[in-house]
């Protein structure tokens, strides 16, 4: 999709970001966060914060992000497969953590990628346990 025309209604450039507020249609033109529009809430576990995502944000919002991104909430309720998803990965990643740290690593090789693979491999094998 090529742009014509864009009209710019606000510019805020800092040392550590560039806020562009541009008018769109989310629907059509995916990948730029726009002031006014609704933030998904998601609860994922009872007794911690939220997370708070936004279309065109990758991650959740922290809370400087959600005061200029922020206006109206959409609660996401999480599935059950979610929540035991989640448990699963609270349960195993001590255990990564604990490998990733201790792994003699290669020069192809970093900590982060011992922490995923272990995860990948304990998730599996506790999925597959009755």
């Amino acid at each position: 999709m090529a742009i014509d025309e864009v009209t710019v209604r606000n510019v805020e450039v800092t040392a550590t970001e560039l806020h562009i507020d541009v008018p769109q249609d989310p629907t059509t033109d995916p990948g730029i966060a726009r002031d006014g529009e609704r933030c998904l809430r998601v609860e994922y576990a009872t007794g911690f914060d939220p997370l708070i995502f936004k279309h065109g944000v990758v991650g959740p919002l922290d809370e400087g992000q959600q005061a200029l991104y922020c206006q109206e909430y959409e609660d996401r309720p999480v599935s059950e497969a979610q929540r035991r998803r989640l448990a699963l990965l609270q349960e195993v990643a001590p255990t990564c953590s604990t490998e990733a740290q201790g792994a003699a690593l290669t020069a192809e090789d970093d900590h982060i990628a011992v922490y995923l693979s272990c995860l990948s491999r304990e998730l599996a094998a506790k999925e597959e346990e009755p």
